[in-house]
């Protein structure tokens, strides 16, 4: 990554952390925003599109004061990563997590799609679960377990449904 004049993250879905990582090694982000966005204040630093995107990195290969440079380099959102990526933040958000704290109670202080993936999967008509996952949704029933699942129902009620009993069987068997 030390030779990387710019990293563009991938696209349509992004690369989670991969982003924040990256900037944290002083190499300037960027990308297209797409749909599941906003779990890094550094989705500031990408476009709306492909073009505007390509015109940025003309711009970046040409002059110093690229606009790439300049929204990775923007005092406010440097100071806003610095306040959701520090390792305070993400030990509270750890130690929420730990002590059955709702989510809900760690807002951003920036957009986030929560909703994306929901979208998403309702779209594609397919939610992609491993068999860890069922017994997790199982065991978590109460904390978004159901919601999971209903939501997985109602894109294929007999396809889901039995891996919902299966798991549901298997978790009795133990």
């Amino acid at each position: 990554m030390e030779d990387v004049d710019v990293y563009i993250d991938s696209f349509p879905l992004s690369g989670g952390t991969t982003v924040p990582e990256v900037r944290s090694k002083n190499i300037p982000v960027t990308g297209v925003l797409c749909g599941s966005y906003g779990y890094t204040p550094w989705d500031k630093t990408k476009y709306n599109s492909n073009r505007e995107l390509v015109l940025s990195l003309k711009e970046l290969c040409e002059s110093e004061g690229s606009d790439i440079i300049n929204r990775n380099n923007d005092e406010d959102l440097i100071v806003e990563c610095n306040k959701v990526h520090s390792f305070s933040k993400f030990e509270e958000r750890l130690q929420g997590i730990a002590s059955g704290r709702d989510y809900a109670d760690m807002k951003f202080n920036h957009e986030v799609n929560y909703s994306y993936f929901n979208q998403f999967w309702k779209q594609q008509e397919k939610l992609v679960l491993g068999k860890k996952s069922y017994m997790f949704l199982i065991k978590n029933w109460n904390s978004g377990g159901k919601e999971v699942m209903l939501m997985a129902m109602s894109i294929n009620p007999l396809k889901y449904g039995a891996k919902l009993i299966a798991g549901y069987l298997k978790l009795l068997v133990r």
